[in-house]
This record gives C-alpha cells, structure tokens and sequence, in this order.
C-alpha cells in the first residue's frame, strides 16, 4: 500500500489531498480540505508598526 499527497497552493486558497494506493493501482480518497490563504498587508510586509495586520482572505 502506498499513501499519496497532492498539495496547491493557489493566490487565495490552498487544497490538500491524501489518497491510499493498493496492490492493483487503484486510488481512494481518504482526506482532503480547503482553507482561504492568509495574506498580509503591505506595511506588515515592510515592518510597520501596526499590531495586527494579517487578514483572512
């Protein structure tokens, strides 16, 4: 048996998979999720002095 990960990291989301191969090739699904990617601002990026700055997209 093997196990197979599959991860995209896109502009505004990231997906990740995680699929079991058997004996014969046959793929199955076991798992997979979704989530918004995280961005940060620019003055975060150049160090201002904001406390918070990240934001979900």
């Amino acid at each position: 048996m093997r196990y197979i990960a599959g991860i995209d990291i896109g502009n505004s989301s990231t997906e990740v998979a995680l699929a079991r191969q058997d004996e014969t090739g046959a793929l199955t699904i076991t798992h997979s999720a979704l989530t918004g990617a995280l961005t940060i601002t620019h003055s975060a990026r150049a160090g201002g002095n904001h406390r918070d700055q990240r934001h979900v997209a």
